[in-house]
């Protein structure tokens, strides 16, 4: 069972100063964008299944999370990964058995280890940056929340894509003339600020 939880970031070197305060190890930054699927074999009864293909580069990562349930500040979702090495060589494989993309998202993302946590400070397209805290124990996040002396009743358990289009929902008269589709990438976010004349 994988748990988490995120917080809306306005200061990255704070939460990195409290990083390593409290010891946390630093262990890589990284460009990852995510791949989701759909397939005729999900049908109604297992629309809960998340099929995703996560690409490093080179090498990358195959996701099902399926199950488990939400609350107020935690997500909570059944878990099976393995590692590939061509994510290329898979994504392809992935369409050939009819497998269709259906989002794309893309993040930097900064990892460090604390206590069996991941603590994952991503910056993503649109959004900002986020302070992303992963690991199979309420308990134990809790207690990296106190560390960094965060609110606990700021933490959202809404993934990405959610807060994207919750995003894009509140932010409708600014998309509202862009005829190209939006997605969470940094193409995407490139070409709108052009589209607006911020670039």
């Amino acid at each position: 069972m994988e748990i988490e939880l995120k917080f809306k970031l306005n200061n990255t070197e704070e939460i990195k100063n409290k990083l390593n305060k409290i010891k946390a190890k630093f262990l890589g930054k990284a460009k990852e964008a995510d791949i989701y699927f759909k397939s005729p074999s999900f049908s109604k009864n297992n629309k809960e299944l998340i099929f995703r293909l996560r690409d490093y580069g080179k090498k990358g990562l195959l996701t099902l999370k399926y199950g488990g349930s939400d609350t107020k500040f935690f997500k909570q979702r059944n878990e099976i990964e393995s590692f590939v090495d061509s994510a290329k060589s898979i994504l392809y494989i992935l369409k050939r058995l009819g497998f269709k993309e259906s989002m794309r998202k893309e993040k930097i993302r900064e990892t460090y280890r604390l206590d069996s946590c991941l603590l994952l400070v991503d910056k993503l397209p649109f959004l900002g940056y986020f302070l992303e805290i992963e690991s199979s124990s309420q308990r134990k996040i809790k207690k990296i929340v106190n560390k960094l002396e965060l609110d606990l009743k700021l933490a959202s358990p809404l993934d990405y894509s959610t807060i994207f289009h919750n995003f894009y929902l509140n932010n409708i008269k600014k998309f509202e003339n862009y005829k190209q589709k939006i997605e969470l990438t940094f193409k995407s976010e490139k070409l709108f600020k052009g589209f607006c004349g911020l670039i």
